[in-house]
C-alpha cells in the first residue's frame, strides 16, 4: 500500500525532474494536484522525537568522550 506522504514525495520527485530535463512546469496540472491532495486527507505525518532542552545538556555531561567526542566537538 502507498501512503499519502509517499505519494507526495513520488510528485515532487516527478515535478523536479520534469523541470529540470523537460522543461515542464507541473504548476498548470490541476487534476494531478488535486489528486494528490484527495489521496492525502487522511494522512498523519510522523513526527520525530526531539530531545528536550534538559536531555541535551544531560547528554554533553554525562556520555563518554572516547564514544561520543565528535558529536559533542561538531555541536
Amino acid at each position: 500500500m502507498v501512503t499519502a506522504g509517499t505519494l507526495w514525495s513520488e510528485f515532487s520527485i516527478l515535478k523536479s525532474t520534469f523541470k529540470v530535463k523537460e522543461n515542464i512546469n507541473f504548476d498548470n496540472f490541476h487534476k494531478v494536484r488535486a489528486f494528490f491532495k484527495q489521496n492525502s486527507v487522511n494522512y498523519l505525518p510522523k513526527k520525530s522525537k526531539t530531545l528536550t532542552q534538559e536531555q541535551y545538556i544531560e547528554f554533553f555531561k554525562e556520555a563518554d568522550d572516547s564514544e561520543y567526542l565528535m558529536i559533542k566537538v561538531n555541536k
